[in-house]
């Protein structure tokens, strides 16, 4: 975790001006169009339902591009991220009211601090993580009860080939998981994922990605309930 962090937090120092490189929203190192931004904050609404009762905790919230945008649609936000230069832009520039935006690592959280939340989010986080370490995180995160975790955008390796598409692509791929500094992090198949939620107490139901959104050609969304 520690690679990432520092890659993120080297996003900022290079990208102050851009929220969305800040994050990794790009193709081939350009912003994508802000439409992407909307589908992402509209698949977080949608899936998990957001109602204005609701408690949302957004775990890897980044920059609080999405976290803000999801403030209106419910009625408190705790945010979670590891990069401190991330949370420094969010509380800047993405506060609302009902934000309140925590310096944390996910995966030894003591999540029964929220024991309020009732919807939880990961958006585009889940491949910065090892097996062993969503193992950890998973299990942290089953203290709470009655809650519906809608994760994101997980890389899939079924489909690995469909985004490295060239001899070029895959070179790039393979020398840097070589060198210990992958491009996009872990790819899953959707039985490893569906594994170790079930080891760890959760139901799972696999969903597609609207096909509108950048990601959907080699990437899958899980929702979780326990």
């Amino acid at each position: 975790m520690d690679y990432w962090k520092e890659h993120f937090n080297e996003n900022v120092k290079k990208s102050k001006e851009s929220f969305l490189k800040q994050v990794d929203m790009t193709v081939n190192g350009k912003e994508v169009d802000n439409t992407q931004v909307d589908l992402r904050t509209d698949s977080i609404r949608k899936n998990l339902n957001l109602q204005t009762s609701d408690i949302l905790l957004d775990i890897c919230c980044g920059n609080g591009l999405i976290t803000k945008k999801l403030a209106q649609y419910v009625s408190f936000i705790y945010a979670i991220d590891f990069s401190e230069e991330l949370i420094k832009v969010a509380n800047n520039f993405n506060m609302a009211a009902n934000i309140i935006y925590i310096l944390g690592d996910a995966v030894n959280m003591n999540y029964s601090r929220f024991s309020k939340v009732n919807k939880i989010c990961l958006q585009s986080c889940w491949q910065y993580l090892s097996n062993k370490e969503v193992s950890k995180f998973l299990n942290n995160l089953s203290v709470l009860n009655n809650i519906i975790v809608y994760i994101s955008n997980i890389p899939d390796k079924e489909k690995i080939w469909n985004y490295y598409d060239t001899d070029e692509k895959k070179s790039f791929y393979l020398q840097r998981e070589k060198e210990g500094k992958p491009h996009i992090g872990t790819w899953w198949k959707k039985k490893e994922v569906e594994k170790i939620v079930k080891d760890n107490g959760f139901k799972c139901k696999f969903l597609t990605i609207n096909k509108n959104m950048n990601t959907s050609y080699y990437r899958f969304d899980v929702l979780l309930s326990k």
